[in-house]
C-alpha cells in the first residue's frame, strides 16, 4: 500500500498528463528504496486501473455524483480509517474515477488471499489484474488451482475461465458483489468464494476443488 500511495502522490495527480511508462515508475519507485518484489506487484496492480471502464463491470458509475460510499463490516476490518479515507480522497480529486475506486478496494481486499494461500501452504502465488496480464501468465506458467475476481480490471474474468477449464485446471470465481453473480452458462455450478476472503472459507473451497496443503 505504501508503494500505491507513493505513485499516487507523484505521478497520478498531474491533470492533462499522459500516463508514466512502467520504466519510469519502476526507477522512481527504486530510488524511492522500495524492494523489487513488492514494487513489481504493486506495478501489475497499478495495471488494472488503466483499461476502458465499464465492460463487464457493476454500473456504479452510473450512480449521483453525491452519493456516499458505504463500507461494510467486513471492508472496515480490512482497510482502516487512513486507507479508507485516503481512497475517498482520491476518488474526490478526480485521481480516480468511481469505478477506479471499487478497483482499487478490491484489488487490496485480494491481498489477503496471497496471504491466505501462503499460509495454506502453496508454494508459490502469482497475481494479474489484468485478462491479458492473466492470459499470458497461465501459458507461461500453468497454475495447478487458480482464484479468479468476477471482475479483473475494467473486464470480467470469463476469458480466463475459459481457458482454464481447457487446460483442466481447477478454479473458483470470488465476488465482493454477493450471491447475484450472474455466471455464464458454461461456468454455472462453479464455487463462488464471497470476499472478503477468509482462511476457513477458502480453506474450504480448496478442500471442495480437491487441492491439498502445498499445490498451487
Amino acid at each position: 500500500l505504501d508503494i500505491l500511495i507513493f505513485l499516487f502522490d507523484n505521478f497520478m495527480d498531474v491533470e492533462d498528463a499522459p500516463p508514466p511508462e512502467r520504466a519510469v515508475l519502476r526507477q522512481a519507485l527504486e530510488e524511492a528504496g522500495f524492494a523489487a518484489p513488492a514494487l513489481e506487484r504493486a506495478l501489475v496492480w497499478l495495471e488494472g486501473l488503466t483499461g476502458d471502464e465499464g465492460e463487464g463491470m457493476p454500473d456504479v458509475a452510473a450512480a449521483a455524483k453525491e452519493a456516499i460510499r458505504v463500507f461494510s463490516g467486513q471492508e472496515q476490518a480490512r482497510l482502516d480509517t487512513d486507507v479508507r479515507g485516503y481512497i475517498l480522497h482520491l476518488e474526490q480529486e478526480g485521481i480516480l474515477s468511481t469505478r477506479q475506486r471499487e478497483h482499487v478496494i478490491d484489488r487490496l481486499l485480494a491481498l489477503d488471499a496471497e496471504d491466505i494461500a501462503n499460509r495454506l501452504g502453496a508454494r508459490g502465488v502469482t497475481t494479474a489484474a489484468t485478462v491479458q496480464g492473466a492470459l499470458d501468465s497461465i501459458e507461461a506458467h500453468r497454475p495447478t488451482v487458480a482464484v479468479l475476481d468476477i471482475n479483473l480490471g475494467d473486464r470480467n474474468s470469463y476469458p480466463i475461465a475459459d481457458r482454464l477449464a481447457e487446460l483442466k485446471v481447477p478454479f473458483l470465481f470470488a465476488t465482493g458483489y454477493g450471491e447475484q453473480a450472474n455466471l455464464p452458462q458454461n461456468h454455472r455450478g462453479r464455487l463462488v468464494v464471497q470476499k472478503p476472503y477468509t482462511l476457513e472459507n477458502l480453506a474450504r473451497a480448496m478442500d471442495s476443488l480437491g487441492v491439498g496443503p502445498g499445490e498451487g
